[in-house]
């Protein structure tokens, strides 16, 4: 079982001096033979989906690879390659001499959650959070659910601040607009 919390388009992330950075939007094909920072090899999807594998004839010109966010931004910062990654990315996490590109013509990327369905009581209730916390960000943001879901128009906006308690390297894409509500997992600690 899984709920759907977000989509957003993929982006190019970029050195700012690079000739593709000064485009308002790029085409898949503008960056398959751009030398890439990737993921460390792992089983499963990751790594394939963010280098674009299923766009390839052949492999993917990896260049260096990054086991974190600020990692790879700092490699692509140095003009060492260029990275794929979610538009929140470029929204809360940017670097100086890096920049974010859309590339339109990309399924956006979800982020969902999803548990198994002989799972407890605790995991249906976080399922619950998170489906009514999506749900009342779209009624907030004018969003309406299309079908299929990755047609849904991504958020324009989003608070400032730092969420200790999902413990990752950018902001909380759950936050409100002047901090209105609640995290659903704790506290959120603004920034600034």
């Amino acid at each position: 079982m899984s709920v759907e919390l977000a989509t957003e388009r993929r982006v190019a992330c970029l050195p700012e001096d690079h000739p593709l950075a000064g485009r308002d939007s790029l085409g898949v094909a503008d960056v398959l033979p751009e030398p890439i920072i990737a993921a460390p090899v792992s089983p499963g999807p990751w790594r394939d989906y963010w280098i674009l594998t299923d766009y390839r004839s052949g492999p993917a010109p990896v260049v260096a690879e990054a086991s974190t966010l600020d990692a790879e931004m700092h490699l692509v910062s140095r003009g060492v390659g260029l990275s794929i990654t979610s538009e929140a990315v470029g929204r809360w996490y940017g670097r100086p001499g890096v920049t974010f590109v859309p590339i339109l013509d990309l399924v956006p990327c979800s982020v969902s959650l999803a548990w198994w369905p002989q799972d407890t009581g605790l995991v249906a209730e976080l399922a619950a959070v998170a489906n009514e916390v999506r749900s009342r960000h779209d009624a907030e943001n004018n969003l309406t659910r299309l079908s299929p879901p990755a047609a849904r128009r991504p958020p324009e906006s989003r608070a400032a601040g730092f969420c200790y308690a999902c413990q990752y390297l950018r902001p909380c894409f759950w936050q409100a607009p002047a901090w209105t509500r609640q995290h659903p997992l704790g506290v959120l600690n603004p920034v600034g």
